[in-house]
Protein backbone atom coordinates (compact mmCIF):
# COMPACT_ATOMS: atom_id res chain seq x y z
CA UNK A 1 0.00 0.00 0.00
CA UNK A 2 2.82 2.39 0.81
CA UNK A 3 4.15 1.93 -2.71
CA UNK A 4 0.78 2.82 -4.20
CA UNK A 5 0.15 6.01 -2.23
CA UNK A 6 2.46 8.29 -4.25
CA UNK A 7 0.67 7.41 -7.49
CA UNK A 8 -2.87 7.53 -6.05
CA UNK A 9 -5.40 10.31 -5.76
CA UNK A 10 -6.67 11.35 -2.28
CA UNK A 11 -10.05 9.60 -2.64
CA UNK A 12 -8.34 6.29 -3.48
CA UNK A 13 -6.01 6.61 -0.49
CA UNK A 14 -8.95 7.27 1.85
CA UNK A 15 -10.84 4.28 0.43
CA UNK A 16 -7.82 2.00 0.85
CA UNK A 17 -7.33 3.10 4.46
CA UNK A 18 -10.99 2.40 5.22
CA UNK A 19 -10.69 -1.22 4.11
CA UNK A 20 -9.27 -2.25 7.48
CA UNK A 21 -12.42 -1.22 9.34
CA UNK A 22 -15.01 -1.44 6.59
CA UNK A 23 -15.28 -5.15 5.94
CA UNK A 24 -18.27 -6.99 4.55
CA UNK A 25 -17.81 -9.59 7.28
CA UNK A 26 -15.53 -10.06 10.26
CA UNK A 27 -15.67 -13.84 10.54
CA UNK A 28 -16.58 -16.81 8.40
CA UNK A 29 -19.47 -17.52 10.78
CA UNK A 30 -21.23 -14.39 9.52
CA UNK A 31 -21.39 -15.93 6.04
CA UNK A 32 -23.59 -18.86 7.05
CA UNK A 33 -26.70 -16.78 6.35
CA UNK A 34 -25.89 -16.54 2.63
CA UNK A 35 -28.18 -18.93 0.79
CA UNK A 36 -27.52 -18.03 -2.84
CA UNK A 37 -24.91 -19.73 -5.02
CA UNK A 38 -21.50 -18.20 -4.37
CA UNK A 39 -18.17 -18.61 -6.09
CA UNK A 40 -15.33 -18.60 -3.58
CA UNK A 41 -11.97 -17.80 -5.15
CA UNK A 42 -9.13 -18.79 -2.83
CA UNK A 43 -6.39 -16.28 -2.23
CA UNK A 44 -2.75 -16.96 -2.80
CA UNK A 45 -0.98 -14.63 -0.39
CA UNK A 46 -0.60 -14.01 3.33
CA UNK A 47 -3.46 -11.50 3.45
CA UNK A 48 -5.80 -13.81 1.53
CA UNK A 49 -4.76 -17.35 2.49
CA UNK A 50 -6.06 -20.28 0.49
CA UNK A 51 -7.23 -21.97 3.69
CA UNK A 52 -9.61 -19.06 4.39
CA UNK A 53 -11.29 -19.55 1.02
CA UNK A 54 -11.58 -23.26 1.74
CA UNK A 55 -13.12 -22.55 5.15
CA UNK A 56 -15.57 -20.11 3.60
CA UNK A 57 -16.59 -22.66 0.98
CA UNK A 58 -17.28 -25.27 3.66
CA UNK A 59 -19.45 -22.76 5.55
CA UNK A 60 -21.78 -21.72 2.74
CA UNK A 61 -24.68 -23.99 1.85
CA UNK A 62 -24.59 -23.28 -1.91
CA UNK A 63 -20.97 -22.63 -2.65
CA UNK A 64 -18.51 -23.54 -5.30
CA UNK A 65 -14.81 -23.29 -4.50
CA UNK A 66 -12.93 -22.13 -7.56
CA UNK A 67 -10.28 -24.69 -8.56
CA UNK A 68 -7.80 -21.85 -9.11
CA UNK A 69 -6.39 -19.09 -6.97
CA UNK A 70 -5.83 -15.58 -8.23
CA UNK A 71 -2.23 -15.71 -9.49
CA UNK A 72 0.22 -12.95 -8.60
CA UNK A 73 1.04 -12.64 -12.31
CA UNK A 74 -2.24 -10.82 -13.03
CA UNK A 75 -1.65 -7.26 -14.11
CA UNK A 76 -4.78 -6.23 -16.03
CA UNK A 77 -8.53 -6.77 -16.08
CA UNK A 78 -8.02 -8.86 -19.20
CA UNK A 79 -5.59 -11.13 -17.32
CA UNK A 80 -8.19 -11.59 -14.59
CA UNK A 81 -10.96 -12.32 -17.08
CA UNK A 82 -8.87 -14.97 -18.86
CA UNK A 83 -8.05 -16.64 -15.54
CA UNK A 84 -11.59 -16.57 -14.15
CA UNK A 85 -13.90 -16.88 -17.17
CA UNK A 86 -13.90 -20.70 -17.26
CA UNK A 87 -14.63 -20.91 -13.53
CA UNK A 88 -17.45 -18.38 -13.73
CA UNK A 89 -18.93 -20.18 -16.73
CA UNK A 90 -18.92 -23.44 -14.74
CA UNK A 91 -20.77 -21.75 -11.88
CA UNK A 92 -23.38 -20.31 -14.22
CA UNK A 93 -23.90 -23.72 -15.82
CA UNK A 94 -24.80 -25.35 -12.50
Amino acid sequence: MRDAIPRSDPASIIAACAIGRDRAFRSVEELRSIHVPALIVPGADARHPTRLGQEMARSLPHDQLAPVAIPESLRTAEDLSRAMAPVIEDLLDT
